[in-house]
C-alpha cells in the first residue's frame, strides 16, 4: 500500500511526463495559430532562454509568489483551497509577466503558468519546475526556428 507522499510523487511524475508530451503541440498552436515567436539572435540569449529565465522566474513564481500566498492564506482558507488558490494567482501573474502584446494571447501564457504551479502544487519541486519551463522555451524557439518568426 502507498502513503500519501508516495502518491502525491506520482501524481507529479505523471504530470510531469504530461508536461513534456504536450509542450511541442503548446509551442506549434502558440507559434501557428497566436504569432507568437521566441528566436533567440545569440547564445547569451539562449542561455538566458534555457537557463537564467526559468531558474528566476520559478524561484520568483512558485519559492515567492506560490508558496508565499499558500502560507498566507492558509489559516483563513485551510490548506488545499490555499493551495489551489496560490496556484491559480501565481499563474495569473505568470501570463501578466509575459504579457504579450496580442491582448488575449495573454490567456495563453496561464496555461504553461498553471502547469508549472500545479507541478510545484504536486510537489514536483524547483529543479523539475525549472526543467520543466526551459523545455516550454525550447520548443517555442525550435518552432519559432522550423516554421520562421510568428
Amino acid at each position: 500500500m502507498t502513503g500519501p507522499v508516495q502518491a502525491l510523487q506520482r501524481r507529479a511524475a505523471w504530470l510531469l511526463v504530461a508536461c513534456w508530451l504536450i509542450a511541442p503541440v503548446g509551442a506549434w498552436i502558440a507559434h501557428q495559430r497566436l504569432g507568437m515567436a521566441l528566436a533567440p539572435a545569440d547564445w547569451q540569449t539562449w542561455m538566458w532562454v534555457l537557463a537564467g529565465a526559468p531558474w528566476l522566474e520559478e524561484w520568483i513564481f512558485r519559492s515567492l509568489l506560490q508558496q508565499g500566498l499558500a502560507q498566507s492564506l492558509s489559516p483563513r482558507w485551510g490548506a488545499p483551497r490555499a493551495a489551489w488558490a496560490a496556484a491559480l494567482l501565481s499563474a495569473a501573474g505568470f501570463a501578466l509577466a509575459h504579457d504579450p502584446a496580442d491582448g488575449l494571447a495573454a490567456l495563453w501564457w496561464g496555461l504553461p503558468g498553471l502547469a508549472l504551479a500545479l507541478l510545484w502544487r504536486q510537489g514536483a519541486g524547483l529543479p523539475a519546475c525549472v526543467a520543466t519551463h526551459a523545455w516550454f522555451n525550447a520548443c517555442l524557439a525550435g518552432v519559432s526556428a522550423w516554421w520562421g518568426p510568428g
